[in-house]
């Protein structure tokens, strides 16, 4: 019997990470209490001070395969973490009590002329068995044999040994120091940590409690900030429409002071600053003391006497000041391989400031493929298409000296390009290097072989009864490999005996055939080799083969469990029919990518060039029986290069991941256990930014083969609505629980004119005083002359300019809810409109609107997507922190107060005011008072894969208010509707919704003949089953005034990082982001609600 045992175990002490491989042999074990004692093996570390705390903290990671005569013991990873010196760790001793079965470790730790021992016992924990031991023959000849015409985007030859790479087990502070020598002012500052050391940064402030008013404005404005950089000196001018005697009361008063920032809020810097009068109508100050290592600042309050003014978020008050003096010099770059990692080490003309001045700093070093040798010049396109063109690695100061490469093709040519420097966090750009008088080489290539790793054979099948009535190939262990042979001999009919081993090979075949004749379609190469007619025979019948692909949906994608591992959990109960088939007939093919290569930057999933695909085929009878395998085996089919690089590619997936898949309770869960320190992401940016190698995720598909002489019917629970809408009502809303969030957000501004609102989040939930409340919906909704005109009834068009606010009429429109059978009379309902009584309009009776409120309610424009592309100081970058020129969202963030609202009613039942009002009205103000309840809304993981004919369930908030071809719509009345959406079909990019507002994100459209979407559902949230936002209505067909469909844009596709993730400080102009920002620059106004 054989029984694979993985047992991990750890090191950490502080942070320095040096990996190492230990293989030790433990042959002839008897089974008695003796002990063994084997050869040992070394692995030198660095920088300890304690060698008790070493040892303390130490652990190994290792796997076991025992046998009943022999024993591996294979450690194959040994992580030491910390400050250790010239410590040398040696293995000295593997003991093992066989009877007991407890391991020990004995070893040595040395530091100069101190050594001492010590010895860790270890526990086995027993993780798999199995009967009897076969392995997988995974060694694949390549699907390319069967056809020679193959045009591959990698090179047909590619770099058989490493070009300009240095091969090394040493990589070591001392080793590269030594021979550095030249760089030692560099190294002695890095190791010093004095130079390192920062006081927790501390916000100074201007404001008391008396003036941290968050509802007041100023009445004057900067229109300019001049820099004089010979005599470092600002000079401030006002804006023409500033009030006069402000001004001067700003310029004449005596104590004066200007509140400054960096504009990047993730290297935080604030400064009280004194300014003169200047020229009777300008004010300036001193740049005498402002940090060169910072460029963009911000003028965020001012003081005048004991007149405290907060500035707002206008860019006019940002300034630009760059106290670089000259460029820096690259001297030396080496590139080295390591332990099958490719590092690079580079060298600066560091002097004593610049040292200082870049300390803080990211390199970010720009790698292309060399077209000089690379075919990739003939077939520019190519690269183009399946691969960044160039590979970013961003490098702090402190790792200069040695850096890691990932994410390289093997075979290929790099050359350096570029290095620019860049703010630490935020990848803002602060200078440029120079490489051009660079005497050593800047190009590279790797070509690595990678140890391979068995897995088990579960399927392996020692049955010699054959067929006698069909000429079979007598074989019933056929692997894929042998099935492309048979498919390279061009032979006709090729019958296979039935085993589970041959129907699962022939299930990869079949899959791998339509992977690559699909990449076909998609250029990668020519592929014109017919599929070989296998067919398998069971009891002297032939079976049929079939194939069902499930519609994607939200459970294949794939989630972090509580380990941090990705999982994908599907409920195989919900899938009809299966019960039709013959258990022993069914194999459940799952297929994703998971890539170590870069990706391509794309927006929408389908123009994403998937080249890697992770296949798994596991019987539907194993996998009931087993409820677990630890190890699946799996196959790799990879787009591009031959296929010596392929089984590379393959052998490194072996080494770095294994697959769990169990079935419990009619749950089938595929678990990706990365090994390795392996790190795996789902999101582009992340994949391709990550400083250490990983792999980038894809979404999974689910396909059921199955032997079966006619077709059965196999179909999701989920699918068999086959309606692209279905509308909720009173009477059916606890079928559609999630609408409540969708729901509790909305809101219509106007009865007049206007779009549709919904509630991001409260502005500052820890304040109880503040009733400021973030709503979002589309740029054109509020920019157009309607929306003005609903808000604010002057019509002024300058009302939301970015860092503006005004005071408004609010006409609150909020959902009301009807039974379906209030519809039989009057399909138009629920319905707003007004009578005209006297010369003012009144709200009709039963409709929940609350008309003429007396008091204006103040909004302040925050973000403007449509703008924020065309702002020089701060244009919108994408989800890497790269500027996009055309990169754009039909979308605004604005703030609301409704503190007239909540003063007023916000007892509710308590309140004299809210018991006067008609319950139509109590209903609108029960609405509103709720928003404090409602937490900051959230990005669905759903919109990255966006795609083609998706089956979803989305719902959909709306007041409509123009005439649409849909049954129920109500003309030019305001009306509400909700929905789920089931169903969409195609998507595209780059759309001009109104008045020619472009969106660069994915969009789809639906027909008005399944929901009433027109005029005044521009800006409604779509939202998914968690609540989450995946959306927003933005667009629609139109023809002969009649609305025909309604259109969506879905937020932050793969690349495009308009709202954000909180840990992406590249992306600094997201939304999430700019909210951050806003919490640090004025703090008296904002909360951080995405800490």
């Amino acid at each position: 019997m054989q029984k694979k045992i993985l047992k991990n175990l750890s090191v950490g002490i502080a942070s320095t990470i040096i990996l190492g491989s230990i293989t030790i042999s433990l042959s002839n074990c008897s089974h008695s209490n003796k002990q063994k004692t084997f050869s040992s093996s070394t692995i030198t570390n660095q920088d300890t001070k304690n060698l008790d705390i070493v040892a303390k903290n130490i652990k190994f990671k290792y796997d076991i395969f025992e046998n009943e005569d022999e024993q591996t013991i294979k450690i194959n990873k040994i992580k030491i973490v910390g400050d250790l010196g010239e410590t040398k760790i040696i293995i000295k001793k593997v003991i093992i009590e066989q009877k007991s079965n407890i391991f020990l470790v004995q070893y040595q730790l040395s530091l100069h002329n101190q050594t001492k021992e010590y010895t860790q016992k270890l526990e086995i924990n027993k993780k798999q068995s199995v009967i009897e031991t076969k392995y997988i023959n995974d060694q694949l000849n390549s699907k390319y044999q069967a056809n020679n015409d193959y045009r591959p985007f990698a090179l047909k030859e590619l770099l058989t040994s490493p070009q300009n790479i240095k091969k090394t087990s040493n990589l070591s502070l001392i080793t590269i120091q030594k021979n550095n020598q030249e760089f030692n002012n560099y190294f002695s500052f890095i190791q010093n940590e004095h130079n390192f050391k920062q006081s927790p940064f501390n916000q100074v402030t201007l404001l008391t409690k008396q003036n941290q008013l968050t509802d007041h404005s100023t009445n004057f404005k900067f229109e300019k900030i001049e820099i004089d950089k010979e005599n470092q000196i600002a000079t401030v001018s006002f804006s023409h429409d500033s009030d006069s005697q402000t001004i001067q009361k700003i310029l004449n008063a005596t104590n004066k002071l200007l509140l400054i920032k960096n504009f990047d809020w993730t290297n935080p810097f604030s400064k009280i600053i004194s300014y003169e009068k200047f020229n009777n109508n300008q004010l300036r100050f001193s740049l005498k003391d402002f940090p060169k290592s910072l460029t963009k600042f911000i003028i965020t309050h001012i003081q005048y006497d004991d007149v405290v003014e907060s500035l707002g978020r206008d860019l006019k008050n940002l300034f630009l000041y760059n106290q670089i003096e000259e460029e820096l010099k690259l001297k030396k770059l080496n590139f080295y391989l390591q332990e099958n990692e490719v590092y690079g080490s580079a060298f600066f003309d560091f002097n004593e400031q610049t040292l200082e001045l870049y300390k803080n700093k990211i390199f970010l070093f720009e790698f292309t493929l060399d077209e000089n040798y690379s075919e990739a010049r003939k077939n520019q396109s190519l690269i183009a298409k399946y691969t960044p063109p160039i590979q970013y690695v961003r490098v702090p100061f402190k790792s200069l000296w040695k850096f890691k490469i990932p994410h390289l093709y093997n075979g290929y040519l790099y050359k350096l390009n570029k290095i620019s420097i860049r703010d630490n966090n935020s990848l803002a750009p602060f200078a440029f290097v120079k490489i051009k008088e660079l005497n050593t080489s800047t190009f590279f290539a790797k070509n690595i072989t990678y140890n391979d790793r068995k897995i088990i054979d579960l399927y392996y099948n020692n049955d010699r009864l054959f067929s006698t009535k069909y000429q079979t190939l007598k074989n019933k262990n056929l692997t894929l490999n042998d099935l492309y042979k048979l498919w390279a001999s061009d032979q006709n009919n090729l019958y296979l005996d039935y085993s589970l081993r041959n129907f699962i090979s022939l299930v990869q075949y079949e899959n791998t055939y339509l992977f690559y004749k699909n990449k076909t379609n998609e250029g990668f190469y020519d592929f014109i080799t017919k599929k070989a007619n296998f067919m398998l025979v069971n009891n002297n019948e032939i079976k049929n083969l079939h194939k069902t692909t499930l519609k994607d949906s939200p459970d294949l994608i794939f989630k972090k469990d509580k380990d941090n591992y990705f999982q994908l959990t599907k409920k195989i109960n919900k899938i009809k029919n299966l019960n039709l088939i013959n258990e022993e007939n069914l194999v459940f093919n799952i297929t994703f990518g998971l890539d170590s290569n870069l990706i391509k930057e794309t927006n929408l999933w389908k123009n994403l060039m998937l080249r890697s695909q992770i296949s798994l085929a596991v019987p539907y009878k194993i996998l009931k029986s087993k409820k677990v395998i630890e190890d699946a085996e799996f196959v790799l089919n990879y787009g591009i290069g031959n296929q010596e690089y392929e089984y590379e590619l393959y052998k490194k997936i072996k080494q770095d991941f294994r697959f769990q898949i169990s079935y419990i309770n009619d749950e089938l869960k595929i678990k990706i256990i990365s090994k390795n320190n392996v790190s795996v992401f789902n999101n582009i940016w992340e994949h391709n930014s990550s400083i250490d190698s990983s792999y980038f995720l894809t979404k999974a598909n689910f396909n059921i083969y199955y032997l079966n002489n006619t077709t059965v019917d196999i179909m999701e629970d989920n699918e068999s609505n086959n309606q692209y809408t279905t509308r909720i009502y009173k009477n059916n809303e606890q079928n559609f629980l999630p609408i409540k969030n969708a729901r509790d957000r909305v809101i219509s501004l106007s009865l007049i004119q206007d779009g549709t609102w919904n509630v991001l989040g409260k502005v500052k939930p820890n304040d109880d005083n503040d009733y400021r409340y973030y709503l979002i919906s589309c740029a054109h909704v509020l920019n157009s002359t309607q929306a003005f005109k609903s808000i604010n009834k002057t019509g002024n068009k300058d009302l939301f300019e970015s860092g503006n606010s005004s005071n408004g009429d609010f006409d609150p429109l909020v959902p009301q809810i009807i039974h379906e059978n209030e519809t039989l009379n009057d399909k138009k309902n629920p319905y707003y409109n007004a009578l005209e009584k006297n010369g003012k309009l009144e709200a009709n009776p039963n409709q929940f609107q609350f008309l003429n409120f007396p008091e204006k309610i103040s909004i302040e424009s925050i973000i403007n997507f449509d703008h924020q592309v065309k702002n020089k100081l701060s244009p919108h970058v994408n989800a890497l922190g790269f500027f996009n020129p055309n990169a754009s969202l039909d979308f605004s963030l604005i703030t609301i107060n409704l503190k007239p609202f909540f003063q007023k009613y916000g007892q509710l039942e308590n309140s004299t005011a809210f018991n006067n009002l008609t319950k139509e009205q109590q209903s609108v103000i029960r609405h509103i008072i709720n928003f404090k309840n409602l937490k900051p809304l959230k990005l669905s993981n759903q919109t990255k894969y966006f795609d083609d004919n998706q089956n979803v369930k989305w719902y959909l908030s709306t007041f409509p208010r123009t005439e649409t071809i849909n049954e129920f719509n109500a003309g030019k009345l305001p009306r509400y509707r909700e929905y789920e959406i089931n169903k969409y079909d195609k998507i595209q990019e780059n759309i001009v919704t109104t008045n020619n507002y472009l969106s660069t994100v994915g969009t789809t459209k639906i027909s008005d003949q399944y929901f009433d979407v027109g005029s005044g559902s521009s800006g409604s949230v779509v939202y998914d089953e968690n609540g989450d936002l995946v959306g927003m209505i933005s667009f629609g067909a139109h023809e002969n005034a009649k609305f025909t469909a309604g259109g969506m844009i879905v937020f932050d596709s793969l690349i495009s990082g308009f709202f954000g993730d909180k840990n992406n400080f590249a992306n600094r102009t997201s939304l999430i982001q700019q909210i951050k920002q806003l919490a640090y620059l004025y703090p008296e106004k904002y909360e951080d609600i995405y800490k």
